[in-house]
């Protein structure tokens, strides 16, 4: 390789990282999102008992909150894979650093944007259920597929560090 492809490619190298502050938007878009998730699920689903939460009115004002901050984030969140996929995943995917484990969280997020967008204006009431039940499904293994894929990264980075690589 010529001189200019080696510096190219120690570039992106360097940078394959996300930098601090775009790394903790991240996990707290991520942690928002399971957690607004997740507090939506346990009040529609009374998965836990509150006492606040056997007036109906209180548990469906607490349902509405949820989902205006999960709807919110998930904006956020949109941006946030943008970002993710012209820059970060670009360069997993030229340099084939921990492309299993990214394709696999950009693909959920993909379809948690999907879903979403069809449970909030294209599916009827017939259809709502196995929907949403996809959705929290895929919602629930995204903070795990994430883990993965940072921990991954991590390990990848040590053992190059330790091998002496560019």
């Amino acid at each position: 390789m010529s001189r200019t492809h080696d510096r190219a490619y120690a570039a992106l190298a360097e940078r394959m990282r996300l930098a601090p502050p775009a790394r903790h938007a991240l996990y707290a878009i991520v942690a928002l999102l399971v957690g607004s998730g997740l507090a939506w699920l346990a009040a529609h689903d009374a998965l836990v008992d509150v006492p606040a939460w056997r007036d109906d009115l209180a548990r469906l004002a607490f349902e509405s909150v949820t989902m205006k901050v999960h709807a919110a984030v998930g904006v956020a969140a949109l941006v946030a894979l943008g970002m993710m996929l012209a820059h970060h995943a670009r360069r997993g995917l030229v340099l084939a650093r921990n492309r299993t484990s990214g394709i696999a969280v950009a693909a959920s997020l993909v379809l948690l944007a999907a879903s979403g967008y069809a449970l909030g204006y294209l599916v009827g009431d017939a259809s709502r259920p196995p929907m949403s039940l996809a959705h929290w499904v895929i919602g629930a293994a995204l903070a795990p597929l994430l883990a993965v894929h940072i921990v991954a990264g991590r390990r990848l980075r040590a053992r190059r560090r330790g091998a002496g690589a560019r």
